[in-house]
């Protein structure tokens, strides 16, 4: 019957979500050569063709709460990049859910960051907005504009959708995991860790786990071999009883 119940309270709560109504950013001008050109995270790959298509929520990224995830946006002629998740669902993007902002002050800019769900998040679906701007960071006060659903002269919005994942229930946090070779690296991976280690997983951007390792209680310097993977970032997982720790990497 709980069972039954907690199905039910999933579903419901899943189509509040879908059902909810957002509010839209207004650019007074256009967005033309002002867009937002790409955008990569997790297994989400998209590049614009239309700089008036904003509604991609039929596209989606995979992460862990908790966990940052590498993301990459371009735009060009000048735009800011500001990004926003609907952490509650209630089909509003307040001031605690943005997730980034920056004014690169360049005709085409690379917005390198690492996006992070907070700890806690309820699992599923969430919407994401991304706003290019322009001249704007998309969220200090300006004549330009700002916020999610603000009035801009030039630029555009495309909203994704954001599937988070729980944190892993191996362990809790406590580790201290740390690099000392190269990373990136192109295969071999050496790490020291604050504890002895039983166990370690890579886990691709999407939460798979790609490769499982055991260490047998292992202290000290140990090495994890990273070739055979495709480049990319990779999240290291190691444990050790109670307690985790957990670095982020890149394999060329």
């Amino acid at each position: 019957m709980v069972h039954r119940y907690a199905s039910l309270f999933a579903l419901v709560y899943s189509s509040i979500a879908v059902e909810a109504q957002y509010c839209s950013p207004n650019f007074a001008n256009g967005c033309f050569n002002w867009y937002t050109h790409s955008v990569d995270v997790a297994e989400l790959s998209w590049e614009a063709t239309d700089c008036n298509a904003s509604d991609q929520t039929d596209l989606s990224a995979t992460v862990v709460a908790g966990v940052a995830m590498p993301m990459t946006v371009v735009n060009a002629n000048w735009c800011g990049c500001a990004v926003w998740v609907d952490l509650d669902d209630n089909g509003d993007f307040d001031a605690s859910e943005e997730r980034f902002h920056l004014y690169g002050n360049m005709e085409t800019a690379t917005y390198d960051f690492d996006l992070l769900v907070p700890e806690g998040t309820v699992a599923g679906p969430h919407r994401m907005r991304i706003i290019s701007g322009w001249g704007s960071d998309g969220v200090s006060v300006g004549d330009n504009g700002y916020g999610p659903c603000g009035d801009y002269q030039y630029g555009n919005h495309v909203d994704f959708m954001l599937n988070v994942e729980p944190a892993s229930g191996i362990a809790e946090q406590g580790m201290t995991i740390r690099s000392l070779g190269a990373n990136p690296t192109t295969g071999t991976l050496v790490l020291n860790a604050s504890e002895p280690v039983d166990h370690v997983l890579v886990r691709s951007v999407d939460g798979r786990v790609v490769r499982s390792i055991p260490f047998n209680h292992h202290s000290g310097q140990f090495i994890v071999d990273m070739s055979g993977l495709l480049s990319g970032p990779y999240l290291v997982e190691c444990t050790s009883g109670h307690s985790s720790g957990r670095l982020r990497v890149i394999k060329d």
